[in-house]
């Protein structure tokens, strides 16, 4: 935090108190606050003058900085988590739906064209390669065409 950064946070208490800041008030801010972030600590002094009916000590805007800090920390973790968790659902999601679309459902359509054509393997009948793998190409294109839209 810069000196001007500093007077600006006096200037604040000033306004909020009614008081005047005294002659070396500047000097101690800036000596005991000038390494916390500006951000956290405008929102010390902020918190501090809604909360309480005195003027800071240097001390007191420090531990309310370092509860700040750890606050928007938490909060960062929160947020990574849901993040993931999201990132996770997403995945499981479209990981679902593939399986839908390929896999025992697909394969069940196909056979089931292949039987409606006249092939039935368990009865003995058969169409020929040529025809049954045209008519199997045609049932997976059917199927992906028709299960696209449950897909992500």
């Amino acid at each position: 935090m810069t000196p001007d950064e500093t007077r600006g946070l006096i200037k604040l208490c000033v306004a909020a108190y009614r008081q005047e800041a005294g002659p070396n008030d500047e000097t101690v801010w800036t000596a005991t606050l000038s390494d916390l972030p500006f951000g956290v600590a405008r929102s010390a002094v902020v918190e501090w003058v809604k909360t309480s009916p005195y003027w800071p000590k240097p001390a007191e805007l420090r531990e309310r900085a370092r509860l700040i800090t750890a606050q928007q920390q938490r909060e960062r973790a929160k947020a990574q988590q849901l993040d993931g968790r999201s990132a996770a659902i997403e995945s499981a999601i479209v990981t679902r739906a593939a399986s839908q679309r390929t896999g025992a459902n697909m394969v069940r359509h196909v056979l089931g064209r292949l039987k409606d054509a006249g092939q039935d393997t368990w009865n003995g009948k058969f169409l020929g390669v040529d025809r049954a793998a045209a008519i199997a190409e045609e049932a997976i294109d059917e199927w992906l065409d028709r299960t696209k839209e449950d897909a992500p």
